[in-house]
């Protein structure tokens, strides 16, 4: 490849006292003198005043975490073991995802670990348990967390 060449300016003169003023007062630390802070400004006095608001939680519901205190359960609805399943003797662990809103209400479930014919009751018992919220901050938040709904042959 070629040298780049760079052509210097025309002309370069000494620095002005006015440049030369500003570095020395930049690069020599132990000659400026050091001002006292501003004060902070009042509101109502030519600044405008912001308004401090709490911070506001999720929104949208989060997966449950260390610094999330869990809902706890307050209402519980047993399933309803259906007649087809303890026909066929058909026991076992339903998984369910289930998303708990601020209230403490259960809004939506997904099974995650399914036994076909024990789905829909160990849903329809989820969705009527109750919780105290689970709390981020000392505040309410919808979370989703996992339940499991535990069939047993008697």
């Amino acid at each position: 490849t070629p040298p780049v060449v760079v052509d210097p300016p025309g002309h370069i003169g000494p620095e002005s006292p006015s440049s030369r003023d500003l570095v020395d007062s930049v690069g020599d630390v132990g000659r400026t003198p050091v001002s006292e802070p501003a004060p902070l400004p009042v509101p109502g006095q030519g600044v405008p005043h912001v308004e401090e608001r709490p911070i506001a939680g999720p929104t949208a519901p989060v997966h449950l975490h260390s610094g999330i205190r869990a809902p706890r359960k307050v209402s519980d609805m047993a399933p309803v073991y259906p007649a087809i399943a303890r026909e066929a003797h058909v026991q076992g662990v339903v998984i369910i995802e289930a998303t708990i809103d601020a209230r403490g209400v259960v809004q939506e479930t997904r099974v995650l670990r399914s036994i076909p014919l024990l789905d829909d009751a160990a849903v329809a018992a989820v969705k009527q348990w109750r919780y105290d919220p689970a709390l981020l901050n000392d505040q309410p938040v919808a979370v989703i967390m996992t339940v499991t709904v535990n069939f047993t042959l008697r």
